[in-house]
């Protein structure tokens, strides 16, 4: 009887609705909660858009209205360290302006003149050979670093901004002479089909003049024997 009184006491009590499944409780490992991902870079406002443009040399003459307008029909975007904007050869048709921080323009070996490797800080632009078709086929990678930014302005805006600003489109070719440009003779549709070579023998037929805004060159009637 003793026996027979263990035994009922050792039976489920799954009878009595009572049945605890331990693996319910047990069950396989639990992976901890992921951690909340990184919150998303705030969305700068006009107002500091502007501010930042206003950084930019070959921005000064727009007004606050233009620049307004630029903004709204341009892109924001933010780069991470050693992120990769624009691998060579793909090249987007547009003028992108740094913002904060800076990239790095990395053109392949042969490709144009001066630098391998040239820094573009806040405030100044990258893209500006686009807009010159004899220099379009200079090409290079684009290089992020950590808290980069640059607006993307479309070509149909820097196109209708330089009809309004001629001096605009001046400072863009200025930028892509210094920058690409074999000789300054490059960037002319005139000159742009001579090789490097034939450009370089023009050369020291030509010299700087500097003038001033509104300053006569040269008067109707004159004489003219230099282009």
């Amino acid at each position: 009887e003793a026996a027979a009184s263990v035994l009922q006491s050792a039976a489920p009590l799954e009878d009595e609705g009572e049945f605890i499944d331990l693996t319910e409780q047990v069950g396989e490992a639990v992976a901890p909660p992921s951690a909340p991902a990184a919150p998303a870079a705030a969305v700068p406002t006009t107002e500091t858009l502007m501010a930042q443009l206003r950084q930019c040399a070959f921005l000064t003459p727009l007004s606050d209205d233009e620049l307004r307008r630029l903004i709204q029909n341009s892109a924001v975007h933010a780069y991470d360290e050693d992120e990769t904007i624009m691998r060579y050869p793909s090249q987007q048709d547009a003028l992108f302006v740094v913002l904060t921080e800076e990239v790095y323009l990395v053109k392949p070996q042969g490709q144009c003149a001066n630098s391998s490797v040239i820094q573009v800080s806040a405030g100044e632009c990258w893209g500006e050979q686009r807009f010159f078709p004899q220099m379009r086929t200079c090409a290079f990678s684009v290089m992020g670093t950590l808290g980069a930014s640059a607006l993307e302005i479309p070509r149909e805006q820097i196109a209708s901004l330089t009809s309004a600003h001629p001096d605009l489109l001046a400072q863009l070719r200025r930028i892509c002479e210094q920058r690409w440009a074999a000789t300054p003779l490059s960037v002319f549709p005139m000159f742009g089909e001579l090789s490097l070579q034939e450009q370089q023998q023009l050369m020291p037929f030509f010299s700087e003049v500097a003038c001033q805004k509104g300053e006569v060159i040269i008067r109707e009637g004159d004489v003219g024997v230099l282009v």
